[in-house]
């Protein structure tokens, strides 16, 4: 893993911190002022997001493309079981 892929990786974690804002921004005692600065922020983190998967690269996205399908089949499975016992 190259230096370049490190800093996708840490762009994609950083978005992921972006997004999280959005949930904080309604208990924030932020004026209409400040909360219509606050949202182009959040639209800069869906863009960093993307910066990073391209940073990344075309082989982390695949790995992570794979990865959530065997989570998904995962969870289908652990709920199926339950619903039979």
């Amino acid at each position: 893993m190259n230096k370049i892929q490190i800093l996708g990786i840490g762009l994609i974690i950083l978005s992921y911190v972006f997004w999280a804002l959005i949930f904080l921004i309604p208990f924030l005692k932020l004026g209409s002022k400040n909360t219509a600065i606050a949202i182009p922020i959040l639209f800069i983190g869906s863009n960093i997001f993307w910066l990073g998967v391209f940073l990344a690269g075309k082989e982390l996205l695949l790995k992570f493309k794979i990865w959530q399908r065997i989570k998904t089949r995962f969870n289908k499975n652990s709920s199926s079981n339950t619903l039979k016992s």
